[in-house]
């Protein structure tokens, strides 16, 4: 039913209130006696931009004055007595002056031009807890009446009428509100203008609100609002202990609590071949949803031959949408797909089609929104002469067609070690940087957290690295579902907001065998040693102490006695003339690779304690669609668990890991040279220097630059003292000087010092296979 109800009180949510009421007194001559106005006590003024009632509002509203307010509101109590305002602008008594009150313009000292003076009052209540809650009306049949939910009011002006409602609806209303029908008004002059309570000569229009409770039909249904339950000890009153009562009392409470929803996708397949579509069932709150669900169309006309039918099928669209409670669903994607058609169809015969992923594209630039696991077959429906049936229909579950076995991938119990190591490198999210960091990993359907990094500026990595999955997971990896990582930056009142995500198409490189014992490092280098070319290059696995040579010196031959490592450099690229009798003596010599020594396929990228997985938001009003936000510190391993769940599980794999903790380290950096530099000086060459950059720290040999060279010589070692992994990104420039501009970038590359360091080749990366 619907109840009408007046404008909001001022007090309304509120356990304790202040009462304000402005006295008011006025002279009709300068400097006479002050003498109380018609009008004396007034509400709290206000100040309004329409000159049509600027008068009424600076002047206020006529109430009661402070002693005719003996008796609180009901359900209320006064906590103190009536306490004239003087911390304003005031005089001692509290009084403020103005010449005309309608102007404004007040002000604290009393000049004999003044006509009207206030001052202010106030006192608090509190809400009686003691009180009675007011019973709500009830109706009965012989007690409603009807009644119209709008009423018109019309009042005539200057010959005009202003007609405000004209919507009527019949109501039921029990006779208990008859009597305050009449109240429940609040006016105005115009309906773009504040209303107010009492009526004033200037207005003209005036509403008031109606309100009715809805519930839901089923309880099945959640309300918007939920009433949250709790329970509190109630202290005594001092009434009651000065009665003797000291037991504290059990109370419960209940507060109005707005739900929070949490944004995931519930999306649904919409398949549409030639001129029929059908729809999958909807899969909540998930980005990897797994249908199981076979459609069939029936009785479709396709109008050719079926050799041609059978080269050139028509194709068959998917179109994914999120389901949305409220509103049209929201479009995900498309996928094009091509059935394989069979135009003897047999029942004993398997069929001949197997799942595949199809690419789903969104947009006009055919963006990469995900991939589709399905298949599609098209038969050619038989003659009843011909004695061919057609293949038998799949199982259901409940009124739904599920996948045949014989498509259906084998699924087993598969384990997942994660090695969760840590968050490099994120950017702000929000304007806020991203300071407590949480990873989120789900794959085929379960889910798991890390720790929360309390402080990712000192102490990036994760208390608790190591975490295990207990899934069942196709058996054959391109069925495999992929999986998904999201980093979580958890921020102050539970506000949790994705701020970088990664998804793993395939972890089938992180397959692992848990009873194979680990090879050594040099049983590891036998295996994967290979013939490999040594052309020149400025990567240098093994590095020693180098001597500085003079520039004049380069193109004389060195003498027996002058061998160095420059000598053992040249032999090894092959420049006998500046090697000496290096090779004469029987020294070995080193190995340059054309590559970073990460690509070398001994060391694996040094990944083999850990990877670097690049972290993206997606498309957002700041960012690309795949601009790189930050990285997670992981690695993998999967490998089958025994189906029986009563036998043990096999031993991990990832075992014994390193320290958490921020480790100070010594980096030296030895540069020899450098090849074929691009020339950013208009005579054709540079003037290159170098520059390392290394968290905060920077160096330089500016003031050692080689004039006039695209392949110099530098014969640099540098020094720094770093923490990782808090500083664990080695830049290395090559920049060119410039007398007056500003010095140009020609080139630099980055080297991940904390894989260096977590790697087992660390040990034996470089070592010389003789000392000299």
């Amino acid at each position: 039913r619907y109840y009408f109800s007046a404008r909001y009180a001022d007090d309304i949510g509120h356990n304790k209130f202040t009462e304000e009421v402005y006295e008011h007194q006025s002279r009709l001559l300068a400097g006479a006696q002050w003498q109380p106005k018609t009008n004396g006590w007034t509400d709290i003024l206000s100040y309004a931009k329409c000159s049509l009632t600027k008068s009424h509002i600076l002047a206020g509203d006529k109430v009661p004055g402070k002693n005719e307010r003996i008796n609180p509101p009901e359900g209320w109590k006064w906590e103190d007595d009536w306490i004239v305002d003087i911390n304003r602008a005031v005089d001692e008594e509290g009084y403020e002056y103005c010449v005309n009150q309608t102007l404004g313009g007040w002000c604290p000292t009393d000049k004999i031009f003044h006509l009207n003076r206030r001052r202010r009052w106030f006192r608090t209540r509190v809400v009686d807890k003691t009180a009675q809650n007011r019973r709500e009306p009830t109706t009965s049949p012989e007690s409603s009446s009807i009644l119209p939910m709008s009423q018109t009011k019309v009042r005539e002006t200057n010959n005009s009428q202003l007609l405000l409602c004209t919507t009527y609806l019949s109501l039921p209303i029990s006779k208990e509100f008859e009597d305050g029908l009449k109240n429940g008004w609040e006016y105005a002059p115009m309906f773009n203008m504040k209303f107010h309570a009492d009526e004033r000569s200037m207005d003209m229009v005036r509403r008031r609100r109606w309100h009715r409770k809805m519930i839901p039909e089923s309880p099945e249904y959640t309300q918007a609002v939920f009433r949250m339950t709790a329970q509190v000890d109630a202290t005594p009153s001092t009434d009651e202990q000065d009665k003797g009562k000291t037991d504290a009392k059990k109370e419960i409470i209940e507060i109005n609590t707005p739900r929070m929803f949490l944004h995931f996708k519930d999306p649904f397949a919409q398949v549409c071949f030639v001129s029929q579509s059908q729809q999958t069932e909807v899969i909540e709150n998930t980005l990897c949803p797994t249908w199981d669900q076979t459609l069939i169309f029936s009785n479709i006309e396709i109008f050719g031959e079926p050799e041609e039918i059978q080269q050139d099928p028509p194709n068959i669209i998917v179109e994914i949408f999120d389901k949305d409670q409220f509103g049209t669903p929201d479009f995900l994607g498309r996928a094009e797909c091509t059935p394989i058609v069979r135009l003897t169809p047999d029942d004993n015969k398997p069929p001949a089609t197997k799942l595949k992923w199809h690419k789903v594209i969104l947009g006009n630039e055919d963006a990469d929104a995900g991939e589709l696991l399905a298949a599609f077959e098209l038969f050619l429906l038989p003659t009843q002469s011909s004695g061919i049936k057609m293949p038998p229909e799949p199982p259901k579950r409940g009124s739904l067609f599920i996948v045949p076995a014989a498509i259906r991938p084998q699924l087993v119990r598969t384990g997942i070690e994660i090695l969760c190591w840590g968050v490099r490198n994120m950017k702000t999210f929000m304007l806020s940087e991203v300071e407590n960091p949480q990873v989120v990993f789900e794959v085929g359907g379960r889910e798991i957290e890390s720790s929360i990094v309390r402080n990712s500026k000192q102490a990036p990595n994760f208390d608790n690295p190591l975490l295990f999955i207990d899934a069942m997971l196709p058996k054959e990896d391109i069925y495999a579902p992929p999986m998904n990582i999201k980093v979580k930056d958890n921020r102050s009142f539970g506000f949790a907001p994705v701020v970088g995500m990664h998804v793993i198409k395939s972890l089938q490189k992180f397959r692992a065998d848990p009873t194979a014992p680990s090879l050594t490092i040099m049983a590891t280098t036998e295996l994967k040693t290979e013939a490999y070319q040594t052309p020149p290059s400025d990567f240098v696995l093994n590095l020693e102490k180098k001597t500085k040579k003079k520039a004049k010196n380069k193109t004389k031959t060195v003498a027996e006695e002058d061998i160095d490592w420059w000598s053992k450099y040249y032999a090894s690229t092959g420049d006998l003339n500046k090697s000496g009798s290096y090779l004469q003596r029987g020294h070995e010599t080193i190995t340059i690779f054309p590559f970073p020594l990460e690509s070398h396929h001994i060391y694996q990228g040094f990944n083999d304690f850990c990877m670097a997985f690049p972290l993206t938001r997606g498309r957002t009003q700041f960012e690309e669609e795949n601009e790189i936000v930050g990285e997670l510190k992981a690695l993998f391993k999967v490998y089958q668990l025994p189906e029986d769940s009563n036998k043990p599980l096999p031993k991990h794999v990832m075992e014994n890991i390193p320290n958490t903790n921020s480790e100070e380290c010594i980096v030296r950096i030895y540069i020899i040279r450098a090849h074929d530099l691009q020339p950013h000086d208009t005579s054709g060459k540079s003037d290159p220097y170098i520059e390392i950059e290394l968290g905060k720290t920077k160096l330089d040999n500016h003031d050692e630059k080689i004039p006039n060279t695209n392949n110099p010589i530098f014969g640099k070692m540098f020094e720094i003292t770093t923490v990782i992994p808090a500083a664990k990104d080695l830049i290395i420039r090559i920049k060119d000087w410039d007398l007056i501009t500003s010095d140009d970038v020609i080139g630099q590359t980055t080297i991940d010092l904390e894989n260096r360091l977590l790697s087992k080749y660390r040990a034996t990366c470089g070592l010389p296979l003789q000392y000299n």
